[in-house]
């Protein structure tokens, strides 16, 4: 999704796109973390709502207690912490969401090169998650999460992020349904709060049509399955 966002900002980078989802992932699916990378304009953080939730009894708390410190946080430096250098990781240092054994290796032996310890760099690079009117959270149904993860063989993160934001209608949402439906346009024009051009929409259709093409069966079934329900 945070592909599809960056051609409603710029369509030009339709090529970049595509190398994230090439043909021979629609046989491999497993192989998606090699060709995954961040888009030039659109950070990324992955299961922020459910991060170690392995650890946690109560999920729903413990994510809407998330929820509250990202509207109020940003007092301090340890305000989500563990987000923060997840987002740091991801979108300044490995610029992919799941780093290599080798990308980690040069990364420790050379830590002065991403100014990891600089905590003012480190603040001011990392406060962006902070604000919501820049933030968009993209949510997908419990049944389709439980199928990515078994397909993608990832750790079960699966929230109920639509519910859990209900209470907080001004946040900015994206449905990954939308992909399938077509409604994806209608969602990106409410957050950027703006007509997509043609350009943007048009690159926007190709990569969402690459994206249904290599998309495994069981996601294609699942779509099917709930639109006749």
């Amino acid at each position: 999704m945070s592909w599809l966002l960056q051609l409603a900002l710029d369509p030009s980078c339709i090529e970049l796109a595509y190398k994230n989802f090439p043909d021979l992932l629609e046989s491999k699916h497993e192989d998606w973390r090699r060709y995954e990378s961040i888009p030039p304009d659109v950070g990324l953080l992955c299961n922020t709502l459910s991060s170690n939730l392995q650890y946690q009894t109560n999920v729903d708390n413990y994510s809407t207690d998330i929820i509250k410190i990202l509207l109020n946080g940003n007092t301090s430096i340890y305000d989500l912490f563990y987000s923060r250098v997840k987002y740091y990781l991801t979108n300044h240092v490995y610029k992919t969401g799941h780093t290599s054994p080798e990308q980690y290796t040069y990364f420790t032996e050379n830590p002065d090169e991403f100014l990891i310890n600089d905590m003012n760099h480190f603040k001011k690079m990392t406060d962006v998650i902070f604000d919501t009117t820049r933030a968009i959270f993209v949510h997908a149904p419990l049944e389709y999460q439980a199928l990515s993860q078994q397909i993608k063989k990832s750790v079960n993160y699966a929230l109920d992020v639509k519910t859990l934001l209900n209470p907080y209608p001004h946040l900015k949402t994206l449905d990954i349904l939308g992909i399938y439906n077509g409604s994806y346009k209608q969602e990106l024009e409410n957050i950027l709060n703006r007509k997509l051009t043609i350009d943007q929409i048009d690159a926007c259709d190709m990569l969402v049509n690459r994206y249904i093409q290599i998309s495994p069966l069981e996601f294609k079934d699942y779509y099917s399955r709930t639109q006749k329900l």
